[in-house]
């Protein structure tokens, strides 16, 4: 049990270096699963039920510094050596998600599983879903159920059926955070905003956030529109192929206000080139907001 104990302090102190780290350098973060991944293993292997309370003890509180950072999900994929076909990234799952499922399985075949430990897993994965899912994450989530163990595999299952009943909760869709997160539509897709378009979401401010990007529809040549908030104004900018660009700005500092406080569904629709002008409406709440070209 010493030498546990003394596994269990060194990953703490991993973490608590590389928290610090990541103040200075944001790309730290894909160093904070490391501990985490750690006791994980040392859970599936252990034992004893003194040393699973123990390293579940201090695994919820590295799983919970962790999860602060989960909407980072780059961070958070498989790598290379993860995985059987490296070249494949975008088959990549997350790495913290793979690791849970395999130490569910794992004390969920030991001849006296442990409940506790289960529902407390149980809950990590949880909480990971609600931040960060892929395609191979949710395939990760039905294998789990095709070939885990009761009581886990009822368990995991009743997660998954309350996230997708969660339609009342937009936070279980994804979060967006820094001056480049928005919508974005990759450049070398071809553009469907030619005639217009129309974009609906849900939306809750960080009340610090100067400038909050809300989405990007761009060219490889630069053309096409992005949206923002910038203080306490909505702007919409188009942008011509030439470089020219077109800037439309509207108070909004009633909105602004409330989306810091609660969850406010705004939709903005788009047309282009009516009578040689665009046409934009804002609704906010289903209720009509303003209309400029």
């Amino acid at each position: 049990m010493e030498e546990l104990r003394t596994l269990l302090r060194d990953a703490e102190e991993a973490q608590r270096q590389t928290l610090q780290a990541i103040t200075e350098d944001a790309g730290q973060v894909a160093r904070l699963k490391e501990p985490v991944l750690l006791l994980l293993d040392v859970l599936s292997q252990s034992e004893s039920a003194e040393a699973r309370r123990e390293t579940l003890h201090v695994l919820r509180r590295l799983f919970a510094a962790c999860s602060t950072h989960f909407y980072d999900a780059q961070a958070f994929l498989e790598t290379a050596t993860d995985i059987a076909r490296p070249h494949h990234v975008a088959k990549r799952g997350n790495v913290v998600l793979k690791a849970l499922l395999a130490c569910l399985t794992s004390l969920s075949s030991q001849d006296e599983a442990d409940e506790g430990a289960l529902q407390s897993l149980v809950d990590m994965l949880r909480d990971l879903c609600l931040q960060s899912m892929n395609a191979p994450d949710v395939v990760a989530l039905f294998d789990f159920l095709r070939l885990g163990r009761p009581p886990a595999r009822r368990w995991v299952l009743q997660m998954q059926k309350e996230l997708v009943e969660m339609d009342t909760l937009p936070r279980a869709i994804f979060t967006m955070r820094g001056g480049n997160a928005g919508l974005i539509v990759p450049p070398e897709q071809q553009l469907f905003t030619k005639r217009g378009y129309s974009c609906s979401f849900g939306i809750q401010l960080d009340a610090s956030a100067a400038v909050v990007p809300l989405y990007s529809f761009r060219g490889q040549n630069g053309q096409g529109v992005s949206a923002v908030l910038e203080g306490k104004s909505f702007v919409v900018k188009m942008f011509a192929g030439q470089g020219a660009v077109q800037q439309v700005e509207v108070p909004f500092a009633e909105w602004v206000d409330k989306m810091e406080r609660d969850w406010v569904h705004v939709c903005v629709v788009h047309a282009k080139k009516l009578v040689f002008k665009d046409k934009v409406t804002v609704y906010v709440d289903g209720i009509y907001i303003e209309r400029f070209v």
